[in-house]
């Protein structure tokens, strides 16, 4: 049996929910020229939390620590558990590209399907749906890789693949 890679992905808001810092995406092929969440693999012995920490201040320069765990998705071979925040004024503009793959503000209502990879738009929305709902998990800790408690519904899509939805 082959482990699981485990990923990040975080979509950092502004104030207003208006817009949302994106990554136009260089690899893997399959993502290239879209955008999607910031981003990337959790490290050995790293727990989801820090890497979206480290994964966001590597591509874009700016440390944001506040960031929200609000889905969990799995596949064969993969688990992506994706983050949402705020970003201030000042922080968002230190943003800056750190890598070959370009750090972008897109303004939600304009965000085009076919320039995003497959999941980012409605994953947004989620985000967006959230942020009045707070839920406070009494496992280890909320940022933690747990099971389903009572408080956390699972959506299964058509794809087959799982979504853990956190609220």
């Amino acid at each position: 049996m082959s482990k699981q890679t485990e990923y990040v992905a975080g979509f950092a808001f502004t104030p207003d929910n208006r817009r949302v810092v994106l990554i136009r995406k260089n690899r893997p092929r399959w993502q290239e020229g879209k955008l999607n969440g910031v981003g990337g693999h959790i490290e050995s012995g790293e727990k989801p939390l820090e890497a979206m920490i480290r994964e966001f201040q590597e591509e874009t320069s700016v440390r944001l620590e506040s960031w929200i765990p609000f889905c969990e998705l799995s596949g064969p071979g993969y688990q992506v558990h994706f983050f949402r925040t705020h970003i201030d004024a000042e922080r968002l503009l230190k943003l800056c590209s750190v890598t070959d793959e370009k750090i972008l503000v897109k303004p939600i209502a304009r965000l085009l399907p076919w320039r995003c990879i497959p999941n980012v738009i409605w994953l947004i929305q989620m985000a967006l749906s959230m942020t009045s709902r707070e839920h406070v998990c009494g496992s280890v800790g909320f940022a933690d890789t747990h099971d389903l408690c009572p408080g956390c519904v699972t959506i299964e899509p058509a794809s087959g693949f799982v979504v853990k939805e956190r609220w």
